[in-house]
C-alpha cells in the first residue's frame, strides 16, 4: 500500500511540473520573443530618425605634415660560423627568441646573461639567446637556474657548435 501512495504522489508531481512548465512557456512566450519579432519595426524606426549626431574630425595642417624621422637601418644580422666537420657536440641552453635584436639584447641585459657567455644568434628569421655549456649536466643545471630566475621558457638542446 505505501508503494501505491508513493507512485500516485510521484505521478502527481510529474503532472504538476508539466502543467507549470506549459503555463510558464505559453505565458512568457510573447515576452521572450518580443525582441526578435519586433526587430524589423525597431530597425525601421531607427532608420527614419534624423537626429543622428555625426562627429567629424578635421585634421589641422600641422597634423598633416610629414614627420621628419630618419628611417632606421636594419641591424646587421650576426651570422655564426658553421661548425667544423669534426666538431664535438655542444649542449646549449636557449633562454629566448625574439624578432628584434634589441629585444634579445634587452633580455641579456635584464638577466645578466653576458656574464654566462651568452650569444645572440640570428637563426631562421629570429634572434635567439644561447648559453653554451660543456656537457648535458651543466646545461640542465644552468637551465634550472635561469628558470628559477624567471625565464620559464628556457630549454636545452644538443648542437654541433653554436651554428646549429
Amino acid at each position: 500500500m505505501p508503494f501505491m501512495w508513493l507512485t500516485v504522489l510521484f505521478m502527481f508531481a510529474i503532472a504538476a511540473t508539466w502543467v507549470g512548465l506549459s503555463f510558464w512557456y505559453k505565458d512568457t512566450y510573447a515576452a521572450r520573443t518580443e525582441g526578435f519579432s519586433k526587430l524589423a519595426e525597431y530597425t525601421d524606426k531607427l532608420q527614419k530618425r534624423h537626429d543622428d549626431n555625426v562627429v567629424v574630425y578635421v585634421s589641422t595642417d600641422d597634423e598633416l605634415k610629414p614627420v621628419a624621422s630618419p628611417v632606421p637601418k636594419p641591424a646587421p644580422k650576426p651570422v655564426s660560423k658553421p661548425a667544423p666537420a669534426g666538431a664535438t657536440p655542444v649542449w646549449v641552453v636557449q633562454v629566448g627568441s625574439f624578432l628584434r635584436q634589441a629585444d634579445a639584447q634587452s633580455r641579456v641585459d635584464k638577466y645578466n646573461f653576458s656574464a654566462r657567455g651568452s650569444v645572440i644568434q640570428y637563426w631562421k628569421g629570429r634572434y635567439r639567446i644561447l648559453l653554451p655549456t660543456a656537457n648535458r649536466t651543466a646545461a640542465l643545471s644552468l637551465m634550472k637556474t635561469v628558470r628559477e630566475e624567471g625565464v620559464s621558457d628556457a630549454f636545452i638542446f644538443r648542437s654541433t657548435g653554436i651554428g646549429g
